[in-house]
């Protein structure tokens, strides 16, 4: 859902669970809770996304552009496959 995205557009927590719940329902037919706090976890760790506080209770989201972000999972794999 993020990468779809404009770079400069922003969402919510709540905006991007509730288009990856409608998106599931309409591909998929199937009715889920997305649990977005700990998808957000994830890419805010790996660094594919920016959070921004905008008025100290809620805030935005901004995902990196795809090709920063294929760079930086691509290092993460070249990575992990020279430890093994």
């Amino acid at each position: 859902m993020l990468l779809g995205r404009n770079k400069y557009q922003v969402s919510s927590r709540a905006s991007i669970r509730d288009m990856c719940e409608q998106f599931m329902y309409e591909k998929f037919n199937a009715k889920i809770e997305m649990p977005i706090d700990k998808a957000m976890e994830t890419l805010l760790r790996l660094g594919l996304v920016v959070e921004l506080s905008t008025d100290g209770s809620s805030s935005s989201v901004i995902a990196l552009p795809c090709p920063d972000a294929y760079e930086i999972l691509k290092g993460r794999w070249d990575s992990l496959l020279e430890h093994i």
